[in-house]
C-alpha cells in the first residue's frame, strides 16, 4: 500500500476552485475603484495569484493561499473577494 502526501499547491488550488463552485453570482452596484484585491502573474511560472494590496502578498482565504491558479480562476476570485470586502466595509460603515 502506497500513501502519498498531498501537494500543498494543489490543495490550495482545489480549495479555491471548490469555493468558486459553491459561490453564487451576486450583482452588487458599488464603487469599483475601491478594490482590495488584484491579480498578478507569477514570474516563475504560467500561474497567477490574488494579491492583497495591504500586504502585497498572495491573499489568504480561510487558510488557502490564493496562488498557483489559472488566470480565469484568479479573475473570478478577485471579483468575489472585492465584492465581499465592499459588503463588509459597508456593514461596518468604513469607506476608503
Amino acid at each position: 500500500m502506497t500513501i502519498t502526501a498531498p501537494v500543498p499547491g494543489l490543495q490550495r488550488a482545489r480549495h479555491a476552485r471548490d469555493f468558486l463552485a459553491r459561490s453564487t453570482a451576486i450583482a452588487i452596484l458599488l464603487d469599483m475603484s475601491q478594490t482590495r484585491y488584484h491579480s498578478r502573474r507569477n514570474t516563475s511560472d504560467q500561474y497567477w495569484s490574488v494579491i492583497d494590496i495591504f500586504t502585497g502578498q498572495p491573499a489568504d482565504f480561510f487558510g488557502a493561499v490564493l496562488d498557483t491558479l489559472k488566470k480565469e480562476e484568479v479573475e473570478r476570485l478577485v471579483g468575489v473577494l472585492n465584492d465581499r470586502d465592499r459588503i463588509r466595509r459597508s456593514q461596518l460603515g468604513v469607506e476608503r
